[in-house]
C-alpha cells in the first residue's frame, strides 16, 4: 500500500536536459571498505554523490573519488555523522554549513545547462526507542524554513529517517 506515495516519482525520462544523476550513500561510520564503495560509485558515473556518516579517515583516503569528483563540499564537526557532496564540478556557492547537535546539513549551489539549483545533503538522527526526537523535529522546522530562503530550484537528498508519510517530515 505505501509504494502509492512513491509511484509519481518513479517514472522519469534519464536523457532529459535538466536531469542529473546523483546517487546517495551511506557509508555507516565503521566501515573500512572504501576501495569497493569507490569502484560502485565510479561504475554508476553520477553527477554528484552524497556521502553520509562518513568516516573521517576516509576523507584523505577518497583521491580516487575526488580525482574524478573534484568539488567537494563537506560538514566539518568531528563526529562519525560527518557528510560528503562529490561533484564533478566545483560548486558556485556552498552555503553555511548547518550543523545541528547531531543532525549534520550541507548545501551547495550549482548550475549546470543554465540551470541554477542548490543540492542539500541531511542526515537527521535516527528513530531510537530511547531517544528523544525534539532534535529531529526542530532540524525538519529549520530546514522547512532554510528551504524556503533559498533561491532556485532545490534537490534534497540524505537519509532522512523517517518516512515520506510521517507529519514532521511532510
Amino acid at each position: 500500500v505505501n509504494i502509492w506515495t512513491l509511484i509519481p516519482y518513479l517514472k522519469f525520462e534519464s536523457n532529459r536536459a535538466g536531469r542529473y544523476r546523483a546517487i546517495s550513500f551511506n557509508i555507516y561510520f565503521y566501515n573500512r571498505n572504501l576501495p569497493q564503495v569507490e569502484r560502485y560509485l565510479l561504475s554508476r558515473n553520477p553527477d554528484f554523490i552524497v556521502l553520509l556518516e562518513t568516516p573521517l579517515f576516509w576523507r584523505s583516503k577518497m583521491q580516487t573519488l575526488v580525482a574524478a569528483y573534484p568539488g567537494i563540499t563537506e560538514t566539518r564537526e568531528g563526529d562519525r555523522s560527518h557528510i560528503v557532496i562529490l561533484s564533478k564540478q566545483k560548486p558556485r556557492r556552498v552555503y553555511p554549513l548547518r550543523n545541528y547537535v547531531y543532525n549534520p546539513a550541507c548545501f551547495a549551489e550549482f548550475t549546470l545547462e543554465g540551470r541554477r539549483f542548490t543540492l542539500a545533503a541531511l542526515h537527521p538522527s535516527s528513530a531510537k526507542p530511547w531517544r528523544n526526537h525534539a532534535d529531529r523535529l526542530l532540524q525538519y522546522r529549520q530546514l522547512a524554513y532554510v528551504f524556503t530562503t533559498i533561491p532556485g530550484e532545490l534537490l534534497v537528498i540524505g537519509d532522512f529517517n523517517t518516512t515520506p508519510w510521517s507529519h514532521y517530515f511532510r
